[in-house]
């Protein structure tokens, strides 16, 4: 029923034509995937199985399946038509005109695909292959958002969902390969072990990280902050997070890494300074007695000055005491002292 046109994209998996129904007139995208892998037999059992999943995603940051099947020994996928290119497009056009971009907006963009992520990983979904190219953007018509005071020129979801994995389980990979993209890969995926959403973390980490500076991150990357002076420090952590080769230091999920950037979109959306935002937890203190440092000081010094008066009072008491009863008399007294008071 899909009617193929010309090509619009290729990849690893396969070659994406725009194409239109032959009854409904809707254009589509259709991903059809390369002959070798309709050979496999592993990769036929999973097809069926991967592409029922992604089918089951329905958010507005992850982009739908529509139908698949199989046509004369070709697998294929269709999808709905964003032509409006990718992140990788908006990259390459800011490297060609060797100029800044919104970093707000960039941040933004960030936060939809980490939305995205979120949402398919709550549905057991790994993606496994985050890098530019699979975030699809849309462009966003002003009079189509009334309710956003400042809309965003761009929206994005995430695509090709499910991809990576049945790839996995074609022969393809059964000598311990794996499939993904090598410079948005984290460590445990590279090594061929068991994964889940922090890996595609990682690589949104990278990501990240490439926005902001226009470089890969290798090794211990230089915090972005000190390769260009328009990103604040704060989002030096929230990449180092992102990338931590060790599991258990890199954000948790896909929610929490959103939840961090979202403070400094708005403080940079407001015009204010983000660079005083704390992106690690704090360390733990001891429960609030209710009481400021500068109160226990106040009281302090009001103590002092009532220990001051009572001893002054206890002198006087004492010195009132001795002048009554103990004072020598004045025939004791020397002569000079007694013509004084004479």
């Amino acid at each position: 029923n899909w009617q193929l046109a010309e090509p619009i994209g290729t990849g690893g998996m396969g070659v994406v034509y725009r194409a239109s129904h032959r009854y409904l007139e809707r254009e589509a995208a259709v991903k059809v995937l390369h002959p070798h892998l309709a050979g496999d037999s592993m990769f036929r059992a999973r097809f069926l199985q991967e592409a029922r999943a992604v089918s089951r995603l329905d958010h507005p940051r992850v982009l739908s399946l529509l139908d698949f099947g199989a046509d004369d020994e070709r697998h294929y996928l269709v999808m709905p038509l964003l032509p409006d290119g990718t992140l990788r497009t908006l990259l390459r056009q800011r490297d060609a005109a060797d100029s800044l971009w919104s970093l707000a907006l960039g941040l933004e963009l960030v936060r939809q695909a980490a939305e995205g992520l979120a949402y398919a990983h709550a549905m057991d979904m790994v993606h496994r292959d985050i890098k530019p190219d699979n975030l699809l953007l849309r462009a966003v018509d002003p009079a189509d958002e009334p309710d956003e005071a400042q809309p965003w020129p761009w929206s994005l979801c995430v695509g090709d969902f499910g991809l990576a994995r049945l790839a996995d389980s074609s022969r393809m990979t059964a000598s311990g390969m794996t499939m993904g993209t090598p410079a948005y890969m984290s460590p445990e995926q590279c090594q061929g072990l068991d994964v889940d959403g922090r890996c595609d973390i990682y690589a949104l980490g990278v990501v990240l990280y490439e926005m902001l500076t226009g470089n890969m991150p290798t090794g211990v990357p230089k915090p972005a902050s000190e390769m260009m002076r328009e990103v604040p420090p704060a989002l030096d952590d929230i990449v180092a997070r992102c990338v931590e080769p060790t599991l258990e230091k890199r954000f948790g999920s896909a929610a929490e890494l959103r939840a961090a950037i979202r403070p400094i979109i708005e403080m940079l959306d407001e015009g204010k300074d983000p660079s005083r935002i704390l992106t690690r937890k704090p360390r733990a203190r001891k429960a609030s007695t209710g009481v400021s440092r500068q109160h226990l000081a106040a009281a302090a010094s009001v103590l002092v000055i009532l220990a001051g008066i009572i001893a002054g009072l206890k002198f006087v008491e004492r010195w009132n005491t001795t002048g009554t009863s103990e004072t020598t008399p004045a025939a004791t007294l020397a002569p000079e002292h007694t013509a004084h008071y004479e």
